[in-house]
Formats: C-alpha cells, sequence, structure tokens
C-alpha cells in the first residue's frame, strides 16, 4: 500500500509508540495527529522529536471537537490513509468516516508486531521500525542523562565478575557481605597506585581470617602480595565499593553475549523533571532491555527482596512505559521458595521474576526473551 500522508490519533501516552512506529515503517511524508481532549505540548514535542530523529516527515497536531472536523482534514488531504491503533471513542470516529469515504484503513497489531490492512485483511509490513530504549523513555516523558554504573569492558575484569558471581549462586548474599566488608578494609587502608592498597597488620589479619578469602582471591577478585592488595583493575575496586554492581554487570554480560535483544541499557540515570519544576527529579533503573519495541524494566536485588523494590519497578514502567512494556524483579534468592508472599506479590502485580532458578539453570537471557515474547510463566508456590 503506497503511503504518503497518515491521520493517526493521540489518545494518551500509550498509544504514542505506535503513532510513531507507524509513521516511520510506512515511510509517510506528512502525518497529521488529531485530538479530542487537551494533548499537552510538551507530549506532542516528544513525538515530534523522536520521530525527526529519524526522518524528515511533516507533522501537524489538530484537535477536533466531532465527526464533521475529521472529515473536513479528510477532505483536504487526498490520498490520506487512517491509521486506527488506538481505542477509544476519536478511533470509531475515524473508523466510520474512513469507511464512508472509502479510505485505506490501517493499524499496529502489536501481539503480531506488525501492520495489517483493514479492508484486506492481510499484512502489509512484518519490517516494522524498531524504536530505541531511549526513544521510548522519551516517548515516555523522560530523558536518559547518564549511567551511574558502566559494566567493565575489558576481557579479565569480565571473566573475574563472571566468575565470581557464577562460584557464588547458592550463596550471594554471603558475596555480598564479603565485598562490602573487602569495601571497609580499603577505605581504612592507604592506596599505593589504582591498582594497589597497602595493608595494615590489623587489615592483613581481617582479611585472612574472612571465610571466603581464599576462594575469591583464587578467582582473581584480588591477590595479597605481602602487605598488599592487589587487582588487576581499578574498575574490580570501584565494582567493590558499590556492591551492587556484581550482579548488574554479570547480568548485562549475559544478554548482550545472548545477542537475543536488540539493546541492554545498565543503571541508567532518568530526569523526568517537569519545566514548571525547579528541583531536578531523577530515578535509576538498573537494567532496560529492548526487542522488537518491547521494554523491560529491570531491578536487580543482591539482598532481601522486599515489597518496596517490587512497587518502585512497578511504577517505573507505569510512568515511562506503555502498553508493550513489562517489569522485572532480578535476585539471585530463590524467591518463591524463600520468600513465597513476596514472590505472590509480585506475581500479583504483575512483575515477571528472574531468580537462583533462571541462573542456575543457565537460562536467563531465554527467561527475559519470554517476557518479551509473552510466553513467561511464574514458578509454582510451595504448597
Amino acid at each position: 500500500m503506497a503511503c504518503s500522508k497518515l491521520i493517526s490519533i493521540i489518545n494518551n501516552l500509550d498509544t504514542s509508540v505506535d503513532n510513531v512506529i507507524n509513521a516511520l515503517t510506512l515511510g509517510v511524508d506528512e502525518v497529521i495527529f488529531i485530538y479530542h481532549y487537551n494533548i499537552e505540548e510538551r507530549h506532542q514535542n516528544r513525538i515530534t522529536d523522536v520521530i525527526r530523529n529519524y526522518a524528515d516527515i511533516k507533522i501537524t497536531f489538530l484537535e477536533v471537537d466531532d465527526k464533521r472536523d475529521i472529515e473536513r482534514i479528510i477532505d483536504k488531504n487526498e490520498g490520506i490513509v487512517a491509521d486506527i491503533s488506538g481505542g477509544r471513542f476519536l478511533t470509531m470516529v475515524l473508523f466510520e468516516v474512513a469507511l464512508d469515504k472509502k479510505l485505506p484503513i490501517i493499524y499496529y497489531d502489536d501481539e503480531e508486531n506488525c501492520i495489517k490492512s483493514y479492508h484486506e485483511h492481510k499484512v502489509l509490513r512484518t519490517d516494522v521500525f524498531k524504536l530505541s530504549i531511549k526513544d521510548i523513555i522519551e516517548l515516555g516523558g523522560g530523558h536518559i542523562t547518564n549511567q551511574m554504573h558502566h559494566a567493565p569492558d575489558d576481557r579479565k575484569t569480565k571473566e573475574i565478575v563472571k566468575n565470581c558471581v557464577e562460584s557464588s549462586f547458592d550463596c550471594y548474599p554471603k558475596f555480598i557481605s564479603f565485598v562490602q566488608r573487602l569495601n571497609g578494609i580499603l577505605s581504612s587502608s592507604s592506596k599505593a597506585d589504582d591498582y594497589t592498597y597497602y595493608l595494615s597488620e590489623k587489615n592483613l589479619q581481617k582479611l585472612e581470617t574472612e571465610e571466603f578469602h581464599h576462594k575469591y582471591q583464587r578467582l582473581g577478585l584480588y591477590e595479597v602480595v605481602g602487605n598488599c592488595l592487589c587487582f588487576s583493575s581499578p574498575s574490580i575496586i570501584k565494582m567493590i565499593n558499590a556492591s551492587g554492581t556484581f550482579l548488574e554487570s554479570y547480568l548485562y554480560y549475559t544478554l548482550l553475549d545472548s545477542k537475543l535483544f536488540d539493546d541492554v541499557a545498565m543503571s541508567s540515570v532518568i530526569d523526568f523533571s517537569s519545566k514548571k519544576n525547579r528541583y531536578q527529579v531523577v530515578c535509576e533503573i538498573d537494567c532496560m532491555i529492548i526487542k522488537d519495541n518491547r521494554l523491560l524494566f529491570v531491578s536487580c536485588k543482591s539482598n532481601k527482596v522486599e515489597t518496596p523494590s517490587l512497587n518502585e519497578i512497578k511504577m517505573h514502567n507505569y510512568t515511562f512505559g506503555n502498553k508493550l512494556s513489562n517489569s522485572v524483579l532480578c535476585t539471585l534468592d530463590d524467591l518463591n521458595i524463600k520468600s513465597p508472599s513476596i514472590y505472590a506479590k509480585a506475581k500479583e502485580l504483575e512483575v515477571a521474576v528472574i531468580d537462583t532458578t533462571s541462573f542456575v539453570n543457565k537460562t536467563v537471557a531465554k527467561d527475559f526473551l519470554s517476557i518479551i515474547e509473552g510466553t513467561y510463566q511464574f514458578e509454582k508456590l510451595p504448597e
């Protein structure tokens, strides 16, 4: 179907993804967005900015009151195609007018991720335009400003992180406690260079009496040479200063190495301040994963999972996501066995859970993919 002009409806934040996907996939020259209730100018600007990042499309926003307004717009624009992807009253009115005027009618099928023709009852496009994580966040009213933490990309550090985390699947909270005590030792020791700390006799003895000292030294987390504590890179020291980054980094490596996703972002800071607000309003999301415009908001918990963690990641999805996005909690605790009430709460809130089972079975990436594809299933709770 040749399409140079598109008339599309803005109902709310949920439909803006459809609006943008359809315009960019069909490669139109012009798109007219119509709305019945007031759509904030900043939301119009978000849609415009994301589209203009990829294509030079003429964009117009028009408020309509009734059927006659829509008829006038269509009569003035020969060859226009009607997009009925929305689901409210204005969509039905546009549909009625489009039928009366025998216009081509298209809609985005989010379940099959394709654009279909209403009249012909067939798929028009399967090569649907893929938005980035940044695009989705901006359409949701936020702006990614920076990353709080970066996963080190050198081979040696990556290997150390993988070895330490994988050897701790059955005792991860103890590993994190050990890392935090190790950080305490570093804080009270003098630095020789970017890689080395001088240890007092007291700190050296404290380290050598740690239960997991020899285990993690053997895995390459550090090396003790005389009275010096040596690290392979400054990146490892930064991770010890922020122990939660071990799980975040391990997850990031696992998802990237799987090559199953379009993009993965770690530890993103999102600014969603209103222009009217003099104070900056930000939040941090541990991990975001996108495939075929379906975005996952992920919270990584290295210690005990509690209800506020579920509420927070659910709210992030509600604030910045849309009908295609989901929220996920990732933990190395066996949540459905050790904290069945929290697991039940996650299920009720529709927050998917990736826990020890996925890590031990080496199915982390595939399980995240199942959430995106809609085939994910919660584990059974104890009787």
